[in-house]
């Protein structure tokens, strides 16, 4: 089978693009999810692979993202203008303009209420926020842990001592 883009085997599947669209094939080229998908999420800290996240993988199709399982299954409807990657159970999509951090099943935990004009899932139920170039952390809940004044690379910066004081190096 001739493929425009083979990306790296992940969970002995991968990626695989042709004619445009994405499916994934097991490591005997057979196709395990069909192509019929506009695009895919590729995660790049180990090189040109597709992670399933707590066993879902943002995708899109006919030009909205939701996630579907290892099995090709939709878990979460495709419904998103933008979806990101699952990490402790939460993810940052995108619906209307509107930034708001999802669960497994969809569930919005974390709706934005106060418009910030970005939203990431940090950590530890943690989220990164901005409002006119200026960030800072709330919980979940939407409270303000660290005030909205700060460079994201300060942003980063914290993060990395929370991760060396955690004790797992940012991994």
């Amino acid at each position: 089978m001739k493929y425009d883009e083979l990306l790296i085997f992940s969970g002995g599947i991968a990626a695989v693009r042709r004619g445009g669209k994405w499916g994934f094939t097991n490591r005997r080229h057979e196709v395990v999810i069909p192509f019929v998908y506009d695009n895919l999420y590729q995660y790049h800290r180990d090189g040109n692979k597709v992670w399933f996240f707590n066993n879902r993988i943002n995708i899109c199709k006919k030009g909205k993202w939701g996630y579907i399982d290892s099995r090709g299954v939709e878990r979460i409807p495709f419904v998103y203008d933008c979806a990101h990657n699952f990490d402790d159970g939460l993810a940052t999509v995108e619906l209307n303009g509107q930034k708001v951090i999802i669960d497994v099943t969809g569930k919005v935990v974390f709706s934005n209420e106060e418009k910030y004009d970005t939203v990431w899932y940090w950590q530890d139920n943690l989220l990164a926020v901005s409002r006119n170039n200026k960030y800072g952390i709330v919980n979940a809940s939407g409270k303000v842990l660290v005030q909205l004044i700060y460079s994201w690379e300060d942003i980063i910066t914290c993060r990395q001592i929370l991760w060396q004081l955690k004790g797992d190096g940012g991994s």
